[in-house]
Protein backbone atom coordinates (compact mmCIF):
# COMPACT_ATOMS: atom_id res chain seq x y z
CA UNK A 1 0.00 0.00 0.00
CA UNK A 2 1.30 3.28 -0.94
CA UNK A 3 0.76 6.12 1.34
CA UNK A 4 -0.46 9.43 0.17
CA UNK A 5 2.03 12.15 -0.38
CA UNK A 6 2.46 13.97 3.07
CA UNK A 7 1.11 18.19 2.49
CA UNK A 8 3.08 20.82 3.74
CA UNK A 9 2.45 24.19 4.51
CA UNK A 10 4.54 26.96 4.97
CA UNK A 11 4.80 30.72 5.27
CA UNK A 12 6.09 32.28 2.81
CA UNK A 13 8.27 35.91 2.30
CA UNK A 14 6.34 37.49 0.17
CA UNK A 15 9.16 40.35 0.28
CA UNK A 16 11.57 37.96 -1.68
CA UNK A 17 11.40 38.87 -5.19
CA UNK A 18 11.88 35.39 -6.25
CA UNK A 19 8.81 34.22 -4.03
CA UNK A 20 6.63 37.09 -5.34
CA UNK A 21 7.96 35.20 -8.78
CA UNK A 22 6.56 32.35 -8.01
CA UNK A 23 3.59 33.35 -6.52
CA UNK A 24 2.37 35.21 -9.27
CA UNK A 25 3.52 32.25 -11.64
CA UNK A 26 1.27 29.87 -9.53
CA UNK A 27 -2.11 32.58 -9.63
CA UNK A 28 -1.52 33.34 -12.70
CA UNK A 29 -3.49 30.23 -14.23
CA UNK A 30 -6.57 31.78 -12.63
CA UNK A 31 -5.88 35.23 -12.18
CA UNK A 32 -9.38 36.59 -11.93
CA UNK A 33 -10.20 33.83 -9.22
CA UNK A 34 -7.37 34.72 -7.22
CA UNK A 35 -7.69 39.12 -6.91
CA UNK A 36 -7.20 39.36 -3.69
CA UNK A 37 -4.36 37.50 -3.02
CA UNK A 38 -2.35 38.92 -6.26
CA UNK A 39 -3.55 43.03 -5.78
CA UNK A 40 -2.58 42.77 -2.00
CA UNK A 41 0.63 41.20 -2.96
CA UNK A 42 1.51 43.87 -5.58
CA UNK A 43 0.43 46.63 -3.52
CA UNK A 44 2.53 45.45 -0.90
CA UNK A 45 -1.28 45.34 1.51
CA UNK A 46 0.55 46.15 5.31
CA UNK A 47 -0.79 43.08 7.37
CA UNK A 48 -0.59 39.83 4.86
CA UNK A 49 0.64 36.86 5.80
CA UNK A 50 0.74 34.21 2.37
CA UNK A 51 0.86 30.47 3.17
CA UNK A 52 1.81 27.86 1.02
CA UNK A 53 0.80 24.21 0.41
CA UNK A 54 2.89 21.64 -1.28
CA UNK A 55 3.21 17.92 -2.37
CA UNK A 56 6.35 16.86 -3.38
CA UNK A 57 8.06 19.80 -3.57
CA UNK A 58 5.02 21.08 -6.24
CA UNK A 59 2.98 23.83 -5.05
CA UNK A 60 -0.67 22.99 -4.64
CA UNK A 61 -2.36 25.94 -2.78
CA UNK A 62 -2.36 29.59 -1.21
CA UNK A 63 -3.80 31.42 1.55
CA UNK A 64 -3.74 34.84 2.75
CA UNK A 65 -4.05 35.59 5.99
CA UNK A 66 -5.19 39.71 6.34
CA UNK A 67 -4.77 41.86 9.55
CA UNK A 68 -7.46 44.86 8.17
CA UNK A 69 -9.49 43.58 7.99
CA UNK A 70 -9.01 39.65 9.96
CA UNK A 71 -9.75 37.86 6.64
CA UNK A 72 -8.55 34.58 5.10
CA UNK A 73 -8.17 34.19 1.02
CA UNK A 74 -8.11 30.48 0.16
CA UNK A 75 -7.18 29.36 -3.19
CA UNK A 76 -6.47 25.66 -4.25
CA UNK A 77 -8.63 24.01 -6.94
CA UNK A 78 -8.14 20.66 -4.44
CA UNK A 79 -10.98 21.36 -1.65
CA UNK A 80 -8.92 18.89 1.12
CA UNK A 81 -5.99 21.36 0.17
CA UNK A 82 -8.23 24.39 0.64
CA UNK A 83 -9.35 22.97 4.10
CA UNK A 84 -6.09 22.06 5.28
CA UNK A 85 -4.63 25.72 4.46
CA UNK A 86 -7.32 27.22 6.80
CA UNK A 87 -7.09 24.83 9.57
CA UNK A 88 -3.23 25.77 9.56
CA UNK A 89 -3.73 29.67 9.74
CA UNK A 90 -6.58 29.13 12.35
CA UNK A 91 -4.04 27.58 14.33
CA UNK A 92 -1.84 31.21 14.56
CA UNK A 93 -4.31 33.40 13.68
CA UNK A 94 -6.75 35.01 15.61
CA UNK A 95 -9.71 36.43 15.33
CA UNK A 96 -10.88 35.69 11.87
CA UNK A 97 -13.78 37.47 10.80
CA UNK A 98 -13.97 36.58 7.00
CA UNK A 99 -13.29 34.15 4.62
CA UNK A 100 -13.73 35.20 0.73
CA UNK A 101 -12.80 33.54 -1.74
CA UNK A 102 -14.30 32.04 -5.53
CA UNK A 103 -16.52 29.03 -4.59
CA UNK A 104 -14.83 25.77 -5.56
CA UNK A 105 -12.05 26.96 -2.83
CA UNK A 106 -13.70 28.79 0.15
CA UNK A 107 -16.74 26.61 0.13
CA UNK A 108 -14.62 23.87 1.39
CA UNK A 109 -12.61 26.50 3.47
CA UNK A 110 -15.80 27.57 4.99
CA UNK A 111 -16.90 24.06 5.83
CA UNK A 112 -13.69 23.20 7.33
CA UNK A 113 -14.00 26.65 9.33
CA UNK A 114 -17.45 25.30 10.84
CA UNK A 115 -16.25 22.39 12.36
CA UNK A 116 -13.69 23.99 14.13
CA UNK A 117 -16.25 26.11 15.73
CA UNK A 118 -17.04 29.06 13.50
CA UNK A 119 -21.02 30.51 13.09
CA UNK A 120 -21.47 32.47 9.84
CA UNK A 121 -23.22 35.70 10.17
CA UNK A 122 -24.23 36.46 6.75
CA UNK A 123 -25.72 34.72 3.80
CA UNK A 124 -22.23 34.23 2.27
CA UNK A 125 -23.37 33.64 -1.01
CA UNK A 126 -22.34 35.72 -4.05
CA UNK A 127 -22.01 35.70 -7.66
CA UNK A 128 -18.78 36.30 -9.76
CA UNK A 129 -18.73 38.49 -12.76
CA UNK A 130 -16.04 39.32 -15.36
CA UNK A 131 -15.78 41.33 -17.98
CA UNK A 132 -13.19 42.03 -20.71
CA UNK A 133 -11.61 45.06 -21.77
CA UNK A 134 -9.65 45.00 -25.02
CA UNK A 135 -9.91 48.62 -25.51
CA UNK A 136 -11.25 51.77 -23.48
CA UNK A 137 -14.28 52.04 -25.58
CA UNK A 138 -14.96 49.00 -24.66
CA UNK A 139 -16.07 51.00 -21.19
CA UNK A 140 -19.20 52.99 -21.29
CA UNK A 141 -19.11 56.52 -20.46
CA UNK A 142 -21.14 57.01 -17.66
CA UNK A 143 -23.45 59.99 -16.85
CA UNK A 144 -21.96 61.14 -13.36
CA UNK A 145 -18.33 60.13 -14.16
CA UNK A 146 -16.92 63.48 -13.69
CA UNK A 147 -18.00 63.71 -9.91
CA UNK A 148 -16.10 60.47 -9.15
CA UNK A 149 -12.91 61.43 -6.61
CA UNK A 150 -10.33 59.83 -5.03
CA UNK A 151 -10.13 59.78 -1.14
CA UNK A 152 -8.46 62.29 0.21
CA UNK A 153 -7.28 62.73 4.19
CA UNK A 154 -10.23 64.83 5.29
CA UNK A 155 -12.35 62.30 3.65
CA UNK A 156 -12.23 59.95 6.81
CA UNK A 157 -14.68 60.11 9.22
CA UNK A 158 -17.31 60.61 6.52
CA UNK A 159 -16.08 57.93 4.91
CA UNK A 160 -16.01 55.58 7.87
CA UNK A 161 -20.61 56.30 8.27
CA UNK A 162 -20.50 55.03 4.10
CA UNK A 163 -18.34 51.97 4.76
CA UNK A 164 -20.54 51.36 7.53
CA UNK A 165 -23.18 51.46 5.76
CA UNK A 166 -21.96 48.74 3.72
CA UNK A 167 -20.85 46.48 6.56
CA UNK A 168 -22.51 47.34 9.72
CA UNK A 169 -25.14 49.70 9.08
CA UNK A 170 -27.12 50.04 12.05
CA UNK A 171 -23.32 51.07 14.26
CA UNK A 172 -23.67 54.54 15.37
CA UNK A 173 -20.57 53.85 17.69
CA UNK A 174 -18.41 57.17 18.05
CA UNK A 175 -15.85 57.05 15.00
CA UNK A 176 -12.49 56.30 16.82
CA UNK A 177 -8.82 57.26 14.71
CA UNK A 178 -8.28 53.41 14.23
CA UNK A 179 -11.96 53.40 12.44
CA UNK A 180 -10.33 56.64 10.14
CA UNK A 181 -7.40 54.88 9.72
CA UNK A 182 -8.68 51.81 8.34
CA UNK A 183 -10.77 53.48 6.45
CA UNK A 184 -7.80 55.58 4.42
CA UNK A 185 -6.18 52.55 3.99
CA UNK A 186 -6.89 51.93 0.60
CA UNK A 187 -5.98 54.95 -1.43
CA UNK A 188 -7.51 53.32 -4.66
CA UNK A 189 -10.99 53.88 -3.44
CA UNK A 190 -13.02 56.69 -5.61
CA UNK A 191 -16.17 58.43 -3.75
CA UNK A 192 -19.04 60.29 -4.84
CA UNK A 193 -19.66 63.41 -2.39
CA UNK A 194 -22.88 65.24 -2.31
CA UNK A 195 -24.65 67.73 -0.29
CA UNK A 196 -22.22 68.02 2.19
CA UNK A 197 -21.51 63.89 2.70
CA UNK A 198 -19.89 60.96 1.07
CA UNK A 199 -22.93 59.42 -0.99
CA UNK A 200 -21.31 56.59 -2.89
CA UNK A 201 -18.20 54.47 -2.89
CA UNK A 202 -16.31 52.25 -5.24
CA UNK A 203 -12.56 50.86 -4.78
CA UNK A 204 -10.24 48.45 -5.97
CA UNK A 205 -7.44 46.47 -4.48
CA UNK A 206 -5.44 47.49 -7.43
CA UNK A 207 -4.31 45.54 -10.66
CA UNK A 208 -2.53 41.72 -10.31
CA UNK A 209 -1.06 40.84 -13.45
CA UNK A 210 -3.73 41.83 -16.33
CA UNK A 211 -6.87 42.03 -14.10
CA UNK A 212 -8.36 44.29 -11.37
CA UNK A 213 -11.41 43.61 -9.33
CA UNK A 214 -13.90 46.32 -7.84
CA UNK A 215 -15.02 45.88 -4.68
CA UNK A 216 -16.62 47.89 -1.66
CA UNK A 217 -19.08 49.50 -3.86
CA UNK A 218 -21.82 50.43 -1.60
CA UNK A 219 -24.75 54.09 -2.35
CA UNK A 220 -26.73 55.56 0.73
CA UNK A 221 -30.29 54.36 -0.12
CA UNK A 222 -31.60 58.04 -0.52
CA UNK A 223 -29.18 58.18 -3.15
CA UNK A 224 -29.73 55.18 -5.36
CA UNK A 225 -30.92 54.71 -8.68
CA UNK A 226 -29.37 58.47 -9.59
CA UNK A 227 -25.92 55.91 -11.55
CA UNK A 228 -23.63 57.23 -9.37
CA UNK A 229 -22.37 53.02 -8.48
CA UNK A 230 -22.13 52.87 -12.27
CA UNK A 231 -20.25 56.54 -12.72
CA UNK A 232 -17.88 55.10 -10.09
CA UNK A 233 -17.04 51.81 -11.51
CA UNK A 234 -16.62 53.05 -14.81
CA UNK A 235 -14.22 55.81 -13.85
CA UNK A 236 -12.46 52.63 -11.86
CA UNK A 237 -12.48 50.47 -15.04
CA UNK A 238 -10.89 53.16 -17.11
CA UNK A 239 -8.47 54.01 -14.39
CA UNK A 240 -7.31 50.33 -14.06
CA UNK A 241 -7.38 49.93 -17.77
CA UNK A 242 -5.10 52.93 -18.35
CA UNK A 243 -2.58 51.08 -16.08
CA UNK A 244 -2.38 47.89 -18.34
CA UNK A 245 -5.43 46.13 -17.02
CA UNK A 246 -7.23 43.75 -19.54
CA UNK A 247 -9.72 42.01 -17.29
CA UNK A 248 -11.99 43.07 -14.38
CA UNK A 249 -13.64 40.94 -11.82
CA UNK A 250 -16.27 41.63 -9.25
CA UNK A 251 -18.87 39.67 -6.72
CA UNK A 252 -22.30 40.54 -5.77
CA UNK A 253 -24.73 39.27 -3.77
CA UNK A 254 -26.55 36.69 -5.08
CA UNK A 255 -30.35 38.29 -4.58
CA UNK A 256 -29.25 41.54 -5.74
CA UNK A 257 -30.54 41.89 -9.25
CA UNK A 258 -30.32 45.59 -9.26
CA UNK A 259 -26.25 45.39 -8.70
CA UNK A 260 -25.99 42.68 -11.33
CA UNK A 261 -27.84 44.50 -14.09
CA UNK A 262 -25.98 47.64 -13.36
CA UNK A 263 -22.58 45.21 -13.90
CA UNK A 264 -24.24 43.59 -17.19
CA UNK A 265 -24.75 47.38 -18.39
CA UNK A 266 -20.73 48.05 -17.81
CA UNK A 267 -20.21 44.46 -19.61
CA UNK A 268 -19.78 42.30 -16.82
CA UNK A 269 -21.45 38.36 -16.87
CA UNK A 270 -21.75 35.92 -14.21
CA UNK A 271 -18.79 33.27 -14.60
CA UNK A 272 -18.69 31.37 -11.17
CA UNK A 273 -19.69 31.39 -7.74
CA UNK A 274 -18.40 33.52 -4.68
CA UNK A 275 -18.11 33.27 -0.72
CA UNK A 276 -18.18 36.66 1.41
CA UNK A 277 -18.57 34.88 4.64
CA UNK A 278 -18.76 37.10 8.01
CA UNK A 279 -17.80 34.54 10.91
CA UNK A 280 -17.37 34.43 14.53
CA UNK A 281 -15.94 31.54 16.53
Amino acid sequence: MVNPPVLQIQKVDHEQEEVRRALLGFLAERETHNLFILGNLMARFPGSHIYVASRHGKWAGVAGYYQTPRSIIPYSTDAEISRALVRHILGIHRPVEWLCGVGYAAGPALDEMKSCGFAVINDPRQVFMEAAVDQEADIPQCPHEDLARFIKDRDGEKLVHLLRYLRRPDDDSPVTDDDIRRALLNRQRLVIEMDGKLVSTAATNGMGIRAFQIIGVVTLSEYRRRGYARALCGALMRHVYRQGARRAALFTDINNTAAQDCYRSLGFRVSDDYIVAHVRS
